[in-house]
């Protein structure tokens, strides 16, 4: 398999950026209206009916099976603990930075380990 050229890889990292950004900075606004459980509940609900409806289209939607159970508690868990965690940071967070400090952490770390 061929190395992927620069210009792409350039791309999809600003594609990365603007729109995990974006969801950082529609949580900050978000959250002066909604109560921020509600608002990180209804993003994982019309997530999960885009990625059910593109699983429903390519057929591959009904094979949960046992697997179902689990997948639930994982992404209860991700919602209270993860997204819910941010929302309810960003709110009461004096400087509100959202997820930009963890963000931060992550490129950190990749670079060290790089050199």
């Amino acid at each position: 398999m061929a190395a992927p050229t620069e210009r792409p890889v350039i791309i999809a990292f600003a594609a990365l950026y603007v729109i995990w950004g974006s969801t950082y900075l529609g949580i900050r606004f978000a959250i002066e209206t909604i109560p921020p459980f509600l608002m990180a509940g209804a993003r994982f609900v019309l997530a999960g009916v885009i990625m059910y409806a593109i699983a429903w289209s390519q057929g591959i939607a009904n094979r949960a099976g046992r697997t179902g159970e689990r997948r639930l508690i994982i992404g209860a868990c991700l919602l209270l603990a993860g997204n819910g965690g941010v929302t309810i940071s960003e709110r009461s967070h004096r400087f509100r930075t959202g997820g930009a400090d963890r963000g931060d952490c992550s490129h950190l770390h990749c670079a060290c380990s790089v050199g």
